[in-house]
């Protein structure tokens, strides 16, 4: 419904001159698992982490910029909810948009 009625409502030239590319929701399984009790505010994947026990990549932290800079909104511990995976783009949600944005950009399509 916002989606139509913001395609409505925008200039008809943009709408014209533009391709829009709409992902609702990135982290499928880190929203679910938001549902279960006790976790309304989980905001890691659920993809398991090698070589520990600590479940989950920070999707917002996982962006090839700037990766890997320890600061006060990003870790390095698995088991934060801010960990930020073990390489840019590590996690399948990130290289998912990544391969989309360069298959978009070879064609020209941006």
């Amino acid at each position: 419904m916002v989606f139509i009625y913001i395609l409505e409502n925008l200039p008809q030239n943009i709408v014209d001159q533009y391709e829009f590319h709409i992902v609702p929701v990135v982290n499928v399984d880190g929203y679910l698992y938001t549902w279960t009790p006790g976790n309304r505010y989980w905001r890691k994947n659920r993809q398991p982490n090698e070589n520990n026990s600590c479940i989950g990549t920070d999707p917002n932290r996982n962006w090839g910029y700037q990766w890997g800079v320890v600061n006060n909104g990003t870790s390095s511990d698995p088991c934060s909810e801010t960990y930020f995976g073990s390489g840019p783009f590590s996690c399948l949600e990130l290289q998912a948009i990544k391969n989309k944005w360069l298959l978009l950009f070879s064609q020209k399509r941006f």
